[in-house]
C-alpha cells in the first residue's frame, strides 16, 4: 500500500508481530531529531543490529532521509564494528543496552569521534551508562523508551533522575490512569496511555488483539507512574507481572537490583508454587557468582519479591535485537525445575 511499510515488534515476550505504519509516522520524528540533535549530512550513523529490528532501521532510515553516511555493520563481531566505528570516525551511533555492552567489551580503545549515542530496545542500566562514557568519551549519551507500536515516547539526558526515562518525547503525550481510564495524580502508580503522531496504523494479523491503534490514545501495556516535574519512571511490563503471596511482582525492578550488583545477563520468572501462588525464579549464566551470592545480593529486596530458587543456563537466548528471548529462556527453565 502507498504511504506504509511492514515492520516487526522485538518478540521479547511473545511471538513477534508484524505491523504496519505509515511513512510519514517515522520521517516527522527524523526532522525532530535533526532539529533536536543538530544532525547534518556531514555526520556518520553507524547501525550495529539486523535491519529485522525496528530500531536498526529507524536508525538506518534515519541517516538516509537526513542525507548522513551510514554504517551497516550487523555481520561483523562487535570488536570489527568497534574498528569500523573508530576508522570511518562514526558520529551518530544508536544501540540496545546489549550492544553497548559487547562494543565496549571488544573495542581496543575509546570512540572519541561518536558524539550522539542513543539508547533503546530496553532500559539503560547505570553500570551500561558508565561504561558509554568510558568508551564514548566526546559523546552525549541518550536513552529513549518506546516501543514498535508507538516509536519515540520519551527522551531523557543528563538533567534526567537516575531511575527515570526522560520526559515526553517532542509532540508526545503521556498519561497515567488507573484501571477504570481515570488519570491518576503525580507519583501514582498507573496503566501508561500514549498520544502520538508517530503511532503504527495497525497490525497486520487483524484477527489478533490489538493496542487499538485508530483511537486517540494507545495503552502502552506499561506500569509507571509521572512526577511533578513530568519525568516518566516505569515500573514493567503489565504483561510479565506475576502476584506472589497476592502481591504484585514486576521482573525488571528485580532484574535492574541484580544488574545494578553487576549480574548480567538476569531474567526474572514466574515459576508456579502451591502456597504462594508463585515465586520467583532467577536465571542467570552462573558465570560470575556463585548461588551464595546471588542469595546474599537478594537480601536488599521485599520479601515477596526475593528470588525462591536459582537457575543457571549455559549460554544466553537473544532475540535479533540484543534483547534476552525470554520465551526462550522459560522453556530452558521448564526443562530444569
Amino acid at each position: 500500500m502507498a504511504g506504509f511499510f511492514q515492520c516487526l515488534t522485538s518478540g521479547s515476550s511473545g511471538p513477534p508481530r508484524r505491523l504496519r505504519r505509515s511513512h510519514a509516522s517515522w520521517t516527522k520524528s527524523f526532522e525532530v531529531n535533526a532539529d533536536l540533535w543538530g544532525i547534518t549530512q556531514q555526520d556518520c550513523y553507524t547501525v550495529l543490529g539486523a535491519l529485522a529490528h525496528s530500531l536498526a532501521l529507524y536508525s538506518c532510515l534515519e541517516a538516509l532521509y537526513l542525507g548522513a553516511d551510514l554504517l551497516l555493520l550487523s555481520d561483523l563481531r562487535p570488536d570489527r564494528q568497534a574498528a569500523q566505528i573508530s576508522e570511518k570516525n562514526a558520529s551518530i551511533l544508536y544501540a540496545t543496552p546489549t550492544q553497548l555492552r559487547q562494543l565496549s567489551t571488544y573495542s581496543a580503545g575509546p570512540l572519541p569521534g561518536l558524539r550522539k549515542v542513543i539508547i533503546g530496545g530496553a532500559s539503560l542500566d547505570p553500570a551500561t551508562r558508565h561504561l558509554a562514557r568510558q568508551l564514548c568519551p566526546n559523546a552525549e549519551v541518550l536513552e529513549f523508551y518506546g516501543a514498535a507500536e508507538t516509536s519515540f515516547i520519551s527522551l531523557s539526558d543528563s538533567h534526567t533522575p537516575e531511575g527515570s526515562v526522560g520526559r515526553a518525547y517532542p509532540h508526545v503525550e503521556i498519561s497515567v490512569r488507573s484501571s477504570d481510564g481515570v488519570t491518576v495524580a503525580p507519583n501514582t502508580q498507573g496503566d501508561l496511555w500514549v498520544r502520538s503522531p508517530y503511532s503504527f496504523a495497525g497490525y497486520c494479523d487483524t484477527g489478533a488483539p490489538t493496542a487499538n491503534p485508530t483511537a486517540e490514545w494507545i495503552k502502552a501495556g506499561e506500569i509507571g507512574q509521572i512526577d511533578q516535574a513530568g519525568f516518566l519512571f516505569l515500573t514493567g511490563r503489565r504483561s510479565r507481572m506475576f502476584t506472589v503471596a497476592d502481591q504484585n511482582v514486576f521482573p525488571e525492578q528485580i532484574e535492574k537490583w541484580f544488574q545494578k550488583c553487576g549480574v548480567d545477563p538476569v531474567a526474572v520468572l514466574p515459576q508456579s508454587d502451591p502456597r504462594l501462588g508463585n515465586r520467583a525464579v532467577l536465571v542467570t549464566t552462573g558465570q560470575h557468582h556463585s548461588t551464595d551470592q546471588l542469595k546474599a545480593l537478594s537480601q536488599g529486596l521485599a520479601m515477596h519479591a526475593k528470588p525462591r530458587d536459582f537457575v543457571t543456563v549455559d549460554g544466553w537466548p537473544r532475540l535479533a535485537s540484543g534483547k534476552t528471548d525470554l520465551q526462550a529462556l522459560a522453556a530452558r527453565l521448564r526443562a530444569k525445575i
